[in-house]
């Protein structure tokens, strides 16, 4: 009745209430906001900690603002410094999975923020994940056919079109490897390398091993699963 007749909400005027009580007016900052005092309200040194006001950013006093508050006590806050914090209010934005697919394909686009990206074990395992079951995907779709229709006669001759490119892109694969490390290692030659150059090179040359028994198997067996450590070394795990 009392919010119905000041022109409140019951909800602002019980904020207001459960916020006075939790000060006593002998605990009031001087010269401190009641927003302030709101925002401290659930942290338990509230009463020493409203009188050690952070430095504010740009007056250099040591003065309480909306932010400052917020940060202590845990809050998202309203205007973003931190990586930290900018991170957090773009993650609340992209609650939302059609907007965090719309933001992650427009920072993807940014060649500084790709190669980052692809820095990242898990962001690049999880993204060819995701592509080799969307191509799978696909494939799927294009080899049955739509329910009620027959089978375009061709559609035999363009499956095997297909598989003919995929073991003419393996096989180019294989040859690119090849000329590349026939031109580059006889550079080499004389060349004293670092401890940690060998441990890289070393390194990288057990994936590509690791690389060339996996196609031996799938060619072998027709197989394309690959155990979890295989998987580690293909990602460049340690």
């Amino acid at each position: 009745m009392f919010a119905d007749d000041i022109g409140l909400s019951y909800d602002q005027v019980r904020i207001y209430r459960l916020t006075a009580s939790k000060w006593p007016p002998e605990r009031h900052a001087p010269g401190v906001s009641f927003d302030i005092h709101r925002i401290l309200t659930k942290l338990d040194d509230r009463f020493e900690k409203i009188l050690a006001p952070p430095r504010h950013p740009r007056s250099g006093k040591l003065q309480w603002s909306g932010d400052a508050a917020r940060r202590q006590a845990g809050w998202q806050v309203v205007t973003p410094q931190s990586v930290q914090e900018k991170v957090e209010a773009i993650h609340d934005l992209a609650a939302d999975e059609q907007v965090a697919v719309r933001v992650a394909t427009d920072f993807l686009r940014r060649p500084s923020v790709a190669f980052r990206a692809a820095n990242d074990d898990a962001a690049r395992h999880l993204f060819n994940k995701a592509q080799n079951e969307r191509w799978q995907q696909a494939e799927q779709a294009r080899q049955e056919p739509v329910s009620g229709q027959e089978e375009s006669p061709l559609a035999p001759v363009v499956r095997s079109i297909d598989r003919t490119l995929e073991f003419l892109d393996l096989v180019a694969a294989c040859h690119k490897f090849v000329d590349s490390t026939n031109h580059l290692v006889p550079l080499f030659n004389d060349r004293e390398l670092t401890e940690d150059a060998r441990a890289v090179i070393e390194h990288n040359v057990a994936r590509v091993r690791a690389a060339c028994d996996w196609v031996a198997h799938v060619v072998s067996t027709g197989e394309t699963d690959m155990d979890e450590e295989l998987a580690r070394i293909l990602r460049g795990g340690d």
